[in-house]
C-alpha cells in the first residue's frame, strides 16, 4: 500500500525523500508542512535506509504498525508482570528482530524488541505484539498510547480535526 512520509522543513523548502529504490521530491507549504508518497510497499523484512534531504535513518522495515491505547493499566510495563508469569518472563529474555516498540515517553523512538527495551513495554501490547507478528509473517511495529483521559483530538491529524465540524 501506500505509505506517506511528512514532515516539516522551511517554507518552501524543496525536499527529497529516497527509500526502497525509490526517490519522491515535494515542496513545504507556507507553514513548512510537506508530504512524500512513495509508491506503494511491499512489506519488506530487509531493514533499509530512508533518507530525507540529507538526514539519514537507518534500519527501516515496512509491515503493520499496531498502536494499543486505553486507560493507564495499558502502559504497564512487562517488568511488572514477568515474576508471575513464567511465559512472559521468557518471552521477555528473547530478541525479536522484526518487531519495533515505541513506548510514549517524550522523545521515543522506535526501538528493537530485546532483553533491554521489552521489560520497559506495555505487557498487554508486547504479550500481543509478539504471536501477532509470528502469525502475519510481517515486520511488526507496537506503539503504546495509553493513559488516563486521553482526548480522541490528539490521535488525528490536524485536516481530520479541523474538517469534522462536531
Amino acid at each position: 500500500m501506500e505509505v506517506p512520509i511528512w514532515g516539516t522543513a522551511a517554507p518552501g523548502e524543496d525536499v527529497t525523500v529516497k527509500f526502497a529504490g525509490q526517490s519522491k521530491s515535494t515542496k513545504a507549504d507556507d507553514k513548512g508542512a510537506w508530504r512524500a508518497k512513495p509508491d506503494s510497499l511491499t512489506a519488506n523484512a530487509t531493514p533499509q535506509v530512508l533518507t530525507i534531504g540529507d538526514k539519514q535513518i537507518d534500519d527501516v522495515l515496512v509491515g503493520d504498525v499496531w498502536i494499543g491505547s486505553g486507560q493507564s493499566n495499558m502502559d504497564m510495563p512487562v517488568a511488572s508482570y514477568v515474576a508471575g508469569d513464567p511465559v512472559l518472563a521468557a518471552a521477555s529474555q528473547q530478541s525479536y528482530p522484526l518487531i519495533r516498540l515505541m513506548r510514549k515517553d517524550a522523545g521515543a523512538v522506535w526501538e528493537q524488541a530485546n532483553p533491554q527495551t521489552i521489560p520497559k513495554m506495555s505487557a498487554l501490547l508486547f504479550s500481543f505484539g509478539f504471536p501477532l507478528q509470528k502469525e502475519i509473517g510481517v515486520p511488526l511495529g507496537i506503539m503504546v498510547g495509553a493513559v488516563g483521559g486521553t482526548p480522541s483530538g490528539f490521535w488525528l491529524s490536524e485536516e481530520m480535526y479541523r474538517s469534522d465540524a462536531a
